[in-house]
């Protein structure tokens, strides 16, 4: 009589942990990737044209990408536009992350 394999032989394999360095980032739908490529757009057309003259790292443009990619679509404008009311000559800047 052959032998036959029991459940006992086939052990499950762990499943790999989930990566818990960044926070994930949420779907982006329309209105989300229009706000971020206006945003891109205002990188490329406008921006070289005024210098570099934020005072915080990352750049105002690019936190409203990164608060817009973690947060969503109207809080990242909001945390966004708070950043942008902070970004001024009295501002002692820094790193300020979204």
């Amino acid at each position: 009589m052959p032998a036959t394999a029991s459940n006992s032989d086939h052990t499950p394999r762990p499943e790999p942990e989930p990566q818990l360095d960044s926070a994930p980032l949420r779907p982006q739908n329309l209105p989300t990737r229009c706000a971020i490529g206006l945003v891109h757009l205002y990188q490329r057309s406008l921006s070289p044209l005024l210098g570099a003259n934020c005072r915080y790292h990352p750049t105002c443009s690019a936190y409203m990408i990164q608060a817009i990619e973690k947060f969503g679509l109207l809080r990242g404008v909001y945390r966004g536009g708070l950043r942008l009311l902070r970004c001024h000559p009295l501002s002692r800047g820094g790193y300020d992350p979204p």
